[in-house]
């Protein structure tokens, strides 16, 4: 009899014993994940702390003496944003010799990333940029319009859209932006959709992106790839070449 008792006794010293065990992992992981969180939130808290030290233009110009000469051409918020200056480690740089070499890019190849809303009508509205990039076997044809700042870059046999500051821009006005986009909508441009056709028998396979983006954020995309018979739609060079005018 006694030794049942014990037995008994000793499974509920047992039991005990293990549910004590897992409470205090289960309070253990939590505590993890409140410090796990806590240092995200104190990560993020850091980060945002820091942008918001970031000294102005108009501070690095007057606590480094920058001549107007030094700065001509230079965006001081992207040098700023680059070095994450700040009042407290400004003095620290040798500022003059950084901006001097300091080489600005103008990258615009994000406008084929595929990550905006697509377009759904009023495609000749609102647009604010205008991207077309063509390849045949190893050439690549690029134009650029920006539509705010009134600005072309049509170049074959180039990559622009890595960075338009190693290419002279040209003058293009509203009305001929308009009868661009009056010429995509007549072809019917906008009720084209993107195919990628098999491309793997093709001798000399061609390609063409046209994206066109919208001041709400939303893009129009048409992006064709294959052989040339089946690749280029009616009436392509007639829309394609004023792009390139």
């Amino acid at each position: 009899m006694k030794k049942i008792i014990s037995s008994v006794l000793l499974c509920m010293l047992i039991l005990l014993l293990a549910s004590c065990s897992s409470n205090t992992d289960d309070q253990y992981s939590i505590e993890e994940n409140v410090k796990t969180e806590s240092n995200i939130e104190s990560n993020d808290e850091s980060t945002e702390s820091k942008k918001a030290q970031l000294l102005t233009k108009e501070e690095l110009i007057e606590i480094c003496g920058l001549s107007e000469e030094e700065y001509a051409g230079k965006d001081l918020d992207q040098f700023i944003g680059f070095f994450l200056l700040t009042k407290d480690n400004v003095n620290k740089y040798n500022i003059h010799a950084l901006l001097a070499d300091h080489i600005i890019t103008n990258n615009v190849e994000d406008i084929f990333d595929g990550t905006a809303p697509i377009r759904k009508d009023n495609f000749t509205q609102d647009v604010v940029r205008i991207a077309f990039r063509e390849n045949k076997g190893t050439t690549n044809n690029c134009s650029y319009i920006d539509v705010r700042e009134n600005s072309i870059w049509p170049y074959e046999y180039s990559n622009l859209f890595f960075d338009l500051n190693e290419y002279e821009s040209q003058p293009i006005s509203n009305d001929e932006i308009d009868d661009i986009l009056e010429c995509f909508d007549k072809i019917g441009v906008f009720s084209m959709k993107s195919k990628a056709y098999n491309s793997n028998y093709i001798t000399d396979p061609v390609s063409f992106t046209l994206v066109i983006e919208y001041s709400d954020g939303t893009r129009f995309v048409l992006s064709r790839s294959g052989s040339p018979e089946k690749v280029y739609p009616k009436n392509y060079d007639e829309w394609r070449d004023m792009l390139f005018r």
